[in-house]
């Protein structure tokens, strides 16, 4: 990981809403890509993708509220949702986009592309 920051401009850290281990490792994650950027200081974007958001259970919405507030400046507006597509998807080695290609998730995974273009192209 070390090498592959030390080479990068970017980061982009996916974070699964509802899991406390999660957000825990996301801190030390965080705070080690800013250590490295000390180094390396090409690194000046670092992203958080959070994904498999369920707005069914009130765990997933904290988590994605609190990664909001906390690291506003960090997240990508666009949230990946817990989808079967994209377990299933894996199960057959297959990307959501190809497997299930109209699913919402599908939908945001392209949103999140875009984003993740525009971001780019801002540079």
């Amino acid at each position: 990981l070390i090498n592959a920051l030390m080479m990068s401009t970017g980061c982009i850290i996916p974070v699964e809403a509802g899991s406390q281990f999660a957000i825990d490792g996301l801190f030390n994650l965080v705070a080690f890509v800013q250590k490295v950027a000390e180094k390396n200081t090409d690194l000046d974007e670092i992203k958080i993708a959070i994904n498999m958001a369920d707005g069914r259970t009130s765990a997933s919405k904290s988590c994605v509220n609190f990664l909001q507030d906390r690291f506003s400046d960090f997240c990508f507006k666009t949230i990946i949702p817990r989808s079967t597509a994209v377990e299933q998807a894996q199960i057959y080695r297959e990307t959501v986009l190809r497997h299930a290609g109209t699913t919402p998730a599908a939908k945001r995974f392209r949103a999140l592309a875009e984003e993740i273009k525009r971001e780019m192209s801002r540079k």
